[in-house]
């Protein structure tokens, strides 16, 4: 992955830290994509559109689940005598990133809709 990004991006990608450069790489397609969607030398069809919406459905889950996994590796791990992070900071931390996988739970729903809505004409 990260050679991958390198090609990608050149030296500005973080020697050594893969995650940083795999999230780097999806948001520049995220980025692409949008810019697809809103050129102006044509329009966007509706089969495009499509890909487009079960494309950033796949990317929210993915969202999701690396959110819902921090949060059980930060309870896991981030002990206070060995972290240096105070158990209510701890906690707190759990908590903001299980909401934010819960919200993106719903925003990954809306976007299944809006796909059905699409298909269904």
């Amino acid at each position: 992955m990260h050679e991958l990004a390198a090609v990608v991006f050149g030296p500005t990608v973080p020697d050594g830290n893969t995650a940083v450069a795999a999230i780097r790489l999806a948001e520049a397609c995220l980025n692409h994509a949008g810019a697809v969607a809103d050129r102006e030398d044509g329009e966007v069809s509706p089969g495009q559109l499509g890909e487009l919406l079960t494309g950033l459905n796949l990317t929210q889950s993915q969202i999701v689940q690396c959110a819902e996994h921090l949060a059980r590796q930060a309870r896991r791990r981030l002990h206070p005598r060995r972290s240096g992070n105070t158990a209510g900071k701890t906690e707190l931390l759990v908590d903001m990133l299980l909401q934010a996988g819960e919200r993106g739970q719903l925003a990954a729903a809306h976007l299944n809709e809006a796909r059905l809505l699409l298909d269904a004409g």
